[in-house]
């Protein structure tokens, strides 16, 4: 969202306006040309690098705020989608779950659940219920 901001200023002005597009585009260039050259070759912990600076410039930047807004209603889109009608519970896990809890509206932050481990736990958990149910029945216990 943050080099659609840097892309959208380059169409309309010709040129970064803002704190969090001109702070990209020292790092990205500033033509079509060269984003699109990042882009081809982009990978999501290239993304996920920009995170820290649009947090940053989220109370002195106006397309900060606006990346912020559009990630938060992606989450809200995604947790509802998911949950449907249903109450599931609600953990909110990965490299952004901090820092997005507290731009989530007030009545779903009183919903989620905290995290209990990471995936490398919940791996861990899962190996360890297949070990036993190996040995316990001498087979796996498939879904």
């Amino acid at each position: 969202m943050a080099v659609q901001q840097l892309l959208n200023d380059i169409d309309i002005y010709d040129l970064p306006k803002s704190r969090l597009t001109v702070r990209l585009s020292e790092q990205l260039g500033c033509t079509r040309q060269t984003i699109s050259s990042w882009l081809k070759q982009a990978k999501p912990a290239d993304y996920a690098a920009f995170s820290p600076l649009v947090f940053s410039l989220q109370n002195d930047c106006e397309a900060a705020k606006t990346v912020l807004t559009e990630h938060t209603q992606s989450v809200v889109r995604l947790i509802n989608k998911s949950r449907g009608n249903s109450p599931l519970p609600v953990i909110l896990i990965g490299g952004l779950a901090k820092v997005s809890q507290p731009l989530l509206p007030r009545a779903l932050q009183n919903e989620l659940s905290p995290c209990k481990g990471d995936s490398l736990t919940g791996a861990a958990i899962l190996a360890a219920k297949h070990y036993h149910d190996i040995i316990e029945k001498g087979q796996p216990n498939e879904p």
